[in-house]
């Protein structure tokens, strides 16, 4: 029997056909995603592992008009910001020049509406042998405390393993956004005669208004792996966490983390997001919360010894 696909994970997202939406799979968090973006994605998980070339994306993304390439390789380069893709290890987003774009690390995600009665079936039948035998109801709490149990370390593991996949993401964003930092830095120092001698944050602030259409290009890039591959990643971690508090006591410093993120994300809401000439956000000892030292050490170690 052959089943509809409702959508693709792609790496930790999803990209619902139904609702025409792209979230974080696990939150369920909804990204901003512009229409021509949504169907380049669409477009590259239905052909995927192979790749879809230029001419043929020109046709869906542009169906009534000529576009130049420019304005392909600028969806290309928004959706991998906002996949915190990094365009140099192209995790996700593949490019072969001159052919296309491909996608890696997609599924599908199919409709299978005869699971649910089966579990319901088989579940229902083995409470009823149970409940029949001698002594079934006894066996039957001794065993909801076993796969009670089971289940719980079930759920921390995969919230731990969670966690980590955010911050590995989160780093990988931070790493992307980092190269356009240095490089919009040099830009400035060589055009305007100076040389930084501020922390990155107050520079960019300091000389926005001077910037020209280019450093203005490049700042746009780093704001925007702010807005998406940071601020969407920090605040899946720090939702985990709040949700599995047990977490800060089986590994220590995720504490000192949530409250390095809570200062983030607290930051981010009231003076980020007011103020258009920011770009980078930093927190650190300055504002009493660092990143807490080896706490994604911890995070493996802890992993590597109960996944």
């Amino acid at each position: 029997m052959n089943r509809s696909i409702l959508g693709y994970q792609i790496g930790q997202y999803k990209l619902d056909l139904i609702t025409k939406t792209l979230s974080i799979k696990s939150t369920n968090t909804n990204m901003t995603i512009s229409e021509r973006g949504f169907l380049f994605l669409c477009e590259l998980a239905k052909a995927s592992p192979e790749f879809v070339t230029k001419e043929y994306l020109h046709k869906v993304l542009w169906p009534d008009r000529h576009v130049s390439d420019w304005a392909l390789a600028r969806i290309v380069s928004d959706t991998r910001l906002l996949l915190a893709d990094n365009g140099g290890q192209q995790e996700l987003i593949k490019t072969a020049r001159g052919i296309g774009y491909s996608l890696c690390h997609c599924t599908p995600l199919y409709e299978n509406p005869e699971r649910t009665v089966k579990i319901q079936t088989s579940t229902s039948f083995s409470f009823k042998k149970i409940l029949m035998g001698v002594g079934g109801i006894s066996f039957f709490i001794v065993a909801a405390i076993s796969i009670y149990g089971a289940y719980s370390q079930f759920r921390l593991i995969t919230a731990v393993d969670n966690i980590e996949k955010y911050q590995t993401y989160s780093f990988k964003a931070f790493q992307a956004q980092s190269k356009r930092r240095d490089e919009l830095v040099k830009q400035l120092e060589k055009r305007l005669n100076v040389k930084r001698d501020r922390q990155f944050e107050k520079f960019f602030v300091h000389y926005y208004p001077q910037m020209n259409e280019d450093e203005k290009f490049v700042f746009s890039q780093i704001r925007g792996i702010t807005e998406s591959g940071l601020y969407l990643n920090n605040l899946a971690v720090f939702e985990t966490l709040e949700k599995n508090r047990e977490i800060y006591t089986i590994i220590p410093k995720t504490k000192a983390l949530a409250n390095h993120l809570q200062f983030w994300l607290n930051k981010y809401r009231s003076v980020f997001l007011k103020r258009q000439d920011m770009s980078l956000l930093y927190v650190g000892v300055e504002d009493g919360v660092p990143y807490p030292s080896n706490v994604d050490q911890q995070i493996k170690n802890w992993l590597k010894k109960y996944k």
